[in-house]
């Protein structure tokens, strides 16, 4: 009899599950579109970790993941410093004809620098590898799942986001390379 009522509930336990998935997708699709709708403004504390040591920044970007402008807030000896993310060339920061970088954390994988335009891109143009939904400090978050492994990498690089379905708006965010986590991102007012 208990065989017979746990064949019953598995299909409707999976049916549950795949709902909850078609709800984070949709959630995901509507910040896809409100982010292709016109230039993204994200203000963020983005922590990068070396392994043997942790940098912390404050930064603020403005674009489409593919071109767009960055300022550093804090740490204070830099504050103010702009660069420009340049269309069509490889990802790099420059400001003033200077390469503004931390050095890569991970192989290929982002600087702190590029961390927030390549989340951005990865929201646009990323494989959604899976969604869910949880609550963070009370507020109900939809997360998404990005691979966004450059073609031919081995490398595997995903970007999780957490953001806010009502608004649409991005709430945290991680960039992990081979399981390992190299920089989150807290988005701020600002």
């Amino acid at each position: 009899m208990k065989r017979g009522l746990l064949f019953l509930l598995i299909p409707l336990l999976l049916l549950c599950t795949a709902c909850g998935q078609s709800a984070g997708r949709e959630d995901f699709l509507a910040l896809c579109a409100a982010w292709l709708a016109a230039p993204v403004r994200l203000c963020a504390a983005v922590s990068a970790d070396y392994g043997d040591r942790v940098w912390n920044f404050r930064l603020v970007y403005e674009g489409d993941g593919e071109q767009g402008s960055l300022t550093v807030l804090e740490p204070e000896r830099i504050e103010g410093v702009g660069a420009e993310l340049v269309k069509g060339e490889t990802l790099r920061l420059v400001c003033d004809g200077t390469l503004l970088d931390t050095g890569a954390l991970f192989g290929n994988a982002a600087t702190p620098l590029q961390a927030l335009p390549l989340t951005v891109l990865a929201v646009r143009e990323g494989f959604v590898t899976s969604t869910w939904r949880e609550t963070v400090a009370g507020e109900r978050l939809t997360v998404a799942a990005i691979d966004a492994t450059p073609a031919g990498d081995d490398e595997k690089t995903i970007y999780t986001v957490w953001f806010s379905p009502e608004e649409p708006s991005l709430r945290r965010a991680e960039i992990s390379v081979d399981g390992y986590t190299i920089l989150t991102m807290d988005m701020e007012e600002g």
